[in-house]
């Protein structure tokens, strides 16, 4: 319900903390496609806040380990692997 609240305005910048932090693993993935899909679809920026590596690997464009305190780009079809 909180994702459809907070998407009811057409929001040009999405920020997400930790969408699928309660969800089970299916309804977490269908999460993460529609935040994709509103980012390459509809062109909107999506940033999402996530402890779930599940979750920042599925489509990330960027990531930032906290552990590593560098930002990493990832390419689609690049390791989804820190190094």
């Amino acid at each position: 319900m909180a994702i459809a609240r907070g998407l009811a305005n057409d929001p040009d910048i999405i920020l997400a903390d930790e969408p699928t932090g309660n969800l089970d693993t299916a309804t977490g993935n269908n999460v993460i496609e529609i935040l994709t899909a509103l980012a390459h679809d509809e062109g909107k920026c999506v940033l999402m806040v996530t402890t779930s590596t599940r979750a920042s690997w599925m489509y990330p464009t960027r990531a930032f380990s906290y552990e590593r305190r560098a930002p990493e780009t990832i390419s689609p079809g690049q390791s989804r692997e820190w190094r």
